[in-house]
């Protein structure tokens, strides 16, 4: 076999190669536009199902914007592969190779009709489904932060108007079981989540038991000071406890009066959770459930007895039902249910459940 012979057959064996690596490359260029729409509906799917859960929703919609710059990044990389295999496709065989490739002149062979139009078109989609994505990412950051923080601002604003309808109300009337098992207690450590204008941290304080008070609302906390000025109350300006001086403590009563609501329901197993650290074994952990309308001014969410009992169980609690009553204020339609949260197998002496 002569050395041209040899050189030709090398030739047309490269010649195949490349061929079927570029059928190859333009298969899977083809396909990107296909795995970038599965991808971003999935996830904008995934996201659509989860309004509940606004992390769930970022994690999805951020993913979604990796996903599809990733897939513009190696379209990229595809069609400069190609180029080069085309490249070299002209300069094997000049006469047989088609460039398919106008001006790109409206009056010419047509404004669509460059080398990479193909590629940019699809960049374009990629670009635009990673834009909205962003976009949609940036407007769920801000209404999880606007929601998380709407119920603060709304006590921030109305402290002073809110402080004398609260305080109008006596610890007696807001938690009678509770009234009659702390009352001539001898003194035991009680910690006080939402405690607003401070009423039950002062009347808790006055029957000699150790109250820590935690307040969200730096207006209403300031008020609480002001309206209950006691050097034996411990107050923290917190959401739920995470300070090191309330960390280590452990508590005989965790009360959250008129605070469950204002908690969305994706948080409220790691807030069970939380409460479940700082309560001692026998110590019993104290909620009011507001039963009624929901309320976007004060951030409110639907909060149910059968809800905390399964987030509850699942931190080895027991929740017990101890009554319900009508809302003190008289608002239309809300109804207030008092529950006992205790560890599995415990019974607290504080209150006694409904029979």
């Amino acid at each position: 076999m002569s050395q041209e012979q040899i050189e030709h057959d090398l030739f047309l064996a490269a010649f195949n190669q490349n061929a079927e690596h570029f059928r190859s490359l333009n298969t899977l260029m083809w396909q990107v536009p296909l795995i970038a729409m599965t991808l971003t509906g999935g996830l904008w799917y995934g996201v659509s199902t989860s309004p509940s859960s606004k992390v769930i929703q970022i994690c999805l919609l951020g993913l979604a914007i990796i996903g599809n710059f990733g897939l513009f990044v190696a379209l990229s990389r595809i069609r400069f592969i190609m180029g080069c295999y085309l490249e070299w496709f002209e300069k094997s065989y000049p006469r047989g190779y088609i460039k398919a490739e106008g001006n790109g002149k409206i009056r010419g062979d047509g404004l669509f009709s460059g080398r990479k139009i193909v590629q940019r078109v699809f960049q374009c989609v990629l670009g635009a489904a990673a834009a909205l994505s962003l976009v949609l990412l940036v407007m769920t950051g801000f209404e999880m932060y606007s929601t998380k923080s709407r119920s603060i601002n709304y006590y921030d604003k109305r402290a002073e108007d809110l402080a004398d309808a609260y305080e109008a109300i006596s610890f007696q009337q807001a938690h009678p079981e509770l009234y009659r098992g702390l009352v001539n207690l001898a003194p035991i450590d009680v910690l006080d989540i939402g405690a607003g204008t401070g009423r039950d941290a002062a009347w808790m304080d006055q029957q000699g038991h150790k109250v820590v008070a935690v307040e969200p609302s730096g207006s209403m906390l300031q008020l609480a000071r002001t309206l209950h000025p006691s050097a034996s109350i411990a107050w923290f300006q917190d959401k739920l406890p995470k300070r090191a001086d309330v960390a280590d403590r452990k508590f005989d009563l965790i009360i959250l009066s008129a605070v469950w609501m204002h908690l969305p329901t994706a948080e409220r197993g790691d807030a069970i959770r939380r409460l479940s650290q700082l309560l001692k074994d026998d110590g019993l952990l104290y909620l009011t459930l507001r039963l009624g309308p929901s309320d976007d001014e004060r951030g409110l969410y639907a909060v149910s007895f059968d809800e905390l009992q399964q987030a509850a169980g699942k931190e080895g609690l027991a929740v017990s039902a101890i009554s319900e009553a009508p809302d003190l204020l008289s608002r239309s339609g809300i109804r207030w249910q008092r529950v006992a949260v205790v560890r599995i197998g415990q019974q607290s002496k504080l209150v006694e459940p409904k029979q």
